[in-house]
């Protein structure tokens, strides 16, 4: 429904736009201008800092990408080390057991404890020392296992 104003002789016009050129005279212009200009402003910064966040996360990715491939390379390297090691150890029990069982005077007079088995160590955890007498560099490090840890206590 529109309401027709007679406003003179011959010119009609309706309520509608009455009301709108009502309420755009109580809005200045500059303040709608300068709200629009600070809008497109902040769409400004917005697009760049969306723009920074996407390279940050694509380096971010990369990144984290060659940390875990490092990583699962170290993983590996770790683990043919302890299979390396295991083999060590247990080629060093099989060595001492045979020197007990060939020389066994000469072995007890080395080793108070005796000969010893493959019962008194579990070959999974082997417990480790360095000797003292020996200087820490990786190419004159002593590794001795050490099958009776109880005998260290006492």
């Amino acid at each position: 429904m529109c309401l027709k104003v007679d406003s003179g002789p011959g010119d009609k016009v309706l309520a509608s736009d009455i009301f709108a050129d009502q309420l755009a005279s109580q809005v200045h212009q500059e303040d709608v201008l300068s709200m629009l200009q600070a809008q497109r402003e902040m769409l400004a910064k917005f697009e760049k800092t969306n723009e920074m966040l996407l390279n940050c996360n694509a380096l971010a990715t990369a990144r984290i990408d060659y940390a875990y491939q490092e990583f699962r390379r170290h993983t590996h390297l770790l683990l043919d080390i302890k299979k390396d090691l295991d083999g060590v150890f247990r080629r060093i029990r099989k060595l001492k057991s045979n020197l007990g069982k060939r020389y066994p005077d000469a072995f007890a007079a080395c080793s108070p404890a005796g000969s010893p088995t493959d019962e008194d160590e579990d070959p999974s955890h082997p417990q480790i020392k360095r000797s003292s007498s020996q200087p820490t560099s990786h190419t004159s490090m002593i590794v001795v296992a050490d099958v009776h840890s109880s005998q260290e206590a006492s």
